[in-house]
């Protein structure tokens, strides 16, 4: 393997094991959030993308970018893995226990700027991985990824202002790309 790609598959299996870490030790759900259906469609999403991600980055014809490049891409990919365990860890201690619905407006770090940081930094974490590899279908990866956090964002962030409409609306939040959307 190219050192580059090797350094991308164990910066994706490091991402998924980060979120199964999460799922058992960070988040507290407060009911049931995966549909049947919704099993199929996640698996179908990521195993597709990391075939079409996957082969082209072990062929033995892989072509690494610049080295500039490899440790921009990486540096954004930690940082933003980092920002996001972060994010993760805010909104869990704010919940008193698993299963409650208890839900108050999230302060400090990024979320001054946008209502989900945590969405924020996973896309950056995956645009940082496909500076790292230069690979089309990984921006298109990034792409569909963005636009369906970006819609989980957005209804967060209209509940936001549904649930709290005196105090969160001054807080001139975006719901997941500061200043912009």
């Amino acid at each position: 393997y190219n050192w580059v790609a090797l350094l991308a598959v164990v910066s994706w299996i490091v991402h998924f094991a980060k979120r199964e870490f999460e799922t058992f030790f960070v988040h507290k759900f407060s009911r049931p959030t995966m549909p049947l259906m919704n099993i199929f469609k996640n698996c179908a999403y990521y195993w597709t993308f990391g075939a079409v991600i996957g082969y082209p980055l072990c062929s033995p014809n892989f072509q690494a970018p610049s080295e500039q490049l490899v440790y921009v891409g990486l540096a954004i990919f930690v940082i933003s893995e980092i920002g996001n365990l972060i994010c993760h860890i805010m909104l869990s201690n704010m919940r008193p226990k698993e299963g409650s619905q208890q839900r108050d407006i999230p302060r400090g770090f990024l979320f001054e700027l946008v209502a989900c940081p945590n969405y924020t930094f996973e896309v950056a974490s995956w645009v940082g991985f496909s500076i790292m590899t230069m690979l089309p279908m990984s921006y298109l990866f990034t792409l569909v990824g963005f636009l369906q956090m970006a819609d989980w964002a957005q209804k967060k962030h209209r509940g936001y202002k549904k649930q709290f409409p005196d105090e969160y609306p001054k807080l001139k939040r975006k719901a997941i790309v500061p200043f912009l959307y």
